[in-house]
């Protein structure tokens, strides 16, 4: 029966200190809660000014929709 009390007691010390060593590097670890890389966008613009929303809607905004496949 004494080996298994020192084994047990060998794998607890080793958890310690495995956890030990842990805790010690994780100020190390890099945490990057907002990534630098951003999604691909594309802007477009455009000045009908005589138009209602509908017509801007039915000639631009859904041609442009089929064309870029969106």
């Amino acid at each position: 029966m004494k080996t298994r009390n020192s084994s047990t007691f060998k794998i607890f010390i080793t958890f310690l200190i495995l956890s030990f060593l842990g805790f010690l590097s994780l100020p190390k670890l890099s945490i990057r809660l907002n990534p630098s890389e951003s999604l691909p966008s594309l802007n477009i613009s455009y000045n009908w000014e005589i138009a209602s929303a509908y017509n801007t809607e039915r000639e631009v905004t859904n041609i442009l929709e089929g064309g870029l496949g969106i």
